[in-house]
C-alpha cells in the first residue's frame, strides 16, 4: 500500500528527512538544499576547484535537493563540477565511483559526497590508488554518521541533527494522534558543517593527512 494511501485513510505518520511532495503529512527535515551549498561553498574556499560531486540518486527528495545546493554554490561561484555522477548511497557504489574518478588522466582534488557512506568509500579508493586525503584528493560526506568523527576517517560532512528530528518526529505523532483533524505540519531543523581533516582545511597548519 502506498503511503498516499495511508494518509488518505487518516494513518498518522510524520515524514523525516525525505519528503514526498503532494503527500500533506507531519514532516521534519532540514534544509537539504543549503546544506548542500554550505559543504560546497566551504570546498571552494579550501582552494579546491576540480570538484567531482558522487550525488545520491535523484529519485530522493534529499539527494536531490543537496545535489541541488552543490550546483548553486558552484554557480554562484561562477564554477561548475569537475565530474558529476549519480550514485547509489552505498561504501561500494562511492568506492567504485572514485576508483573511475581517480583512474582518469585528469583527476579531481576534491570529491564532495551525497552521504558519509560513498565518502568511505572514495576515502578507501584514494587509499588504494596510493593517494592521501586530503593532500592529493579532499573527501566531503553528508550526514554526520557515527563513524564520521573517528579518528581514522575524520570526514568533514554536514551534520543532521538526528536525535532533535526523531524527537520532533514522535512529538508530532503524538500530537496528530490527540489532534487528528489539524493541518499538517513541516519542522525545518538547522545543520551545520562538521570541518574535520579529510577537506584540507587545515592541512597548512599542524595537522596530518590521514592516509
Amino acid at each position: 500500500m502506498r503511503l498516499t494511501d495511508l494518509a488518505q485513510r487518516g494513518m498518522p505518520m510524520v515524514q523525516v528527512i525525505r519528503h514526498l511532495e503532494g503527500l500533506a503529512v507531519d514532516s521534519v527535515r532540514t534544509d537539504e538544499a543549503a546544506g548542500g551549498a554550505l559543504a560546497m561553498r566551504h570546498t571552494l574556499s579550501c582552494g579546491h576547484r576540480r570538484i567531482a560531486v558522487l550525488s545520491g540518486p535523484q529519485s530522493s527528495s534529499a539527494s536531490a535537493a543537496r545535489c541541488a545546493g552543490y550546483l548553486a554554490a558552484l554557480n554562484d561561484a561562477g564554477a561548475a563540477p569537475f565530474r558529476l555522477i549519480e550514485c547509489p548511497l552505498t561504501g561500494a557504489a562511492g568506492y567504485d565511483m572514485a576508483v573511475a574518478l581517480l583512474s582518469a588522466p585528469d583527476r579531481p582534488d576534491a570529491i564532495v559526497c551525497g552521504n558519509d557512506l560513498i565518502a568511505l568509500g572514495a576515502i578507501d579508493a584514494v587509499m588504494d590508488a596510493g593517494l592521501s586525503v586530503p593532500k592529493d584528493v579532499a573527501v566531503i560526506g553528508y550526514d554526520d554518521m557515527a563513524f564520521a568523527s573517528a579518528r581514522p576517517v575524520a570526514l568533514t560532512t554536514v551534520h543532521q541533527p538526528l536525535q532533535a528530528m526523531g524527537a520532533t518526529a514522535i512529538a508530532l505523532l503524538s500530537q496528530r494522534m490527540r489532534e487528528p483533524r489539524q493541518s499538517a505540519q513541516t519542522i525545518i531543523l538547522p545543520q551545520h558543517l562538521a570541518i574535520r581533516r579529510s577537506c584540507g582545511a587545515r592541512h597548512k597548519d599542524t595537522t596530518h593527512d590521514l592516509i
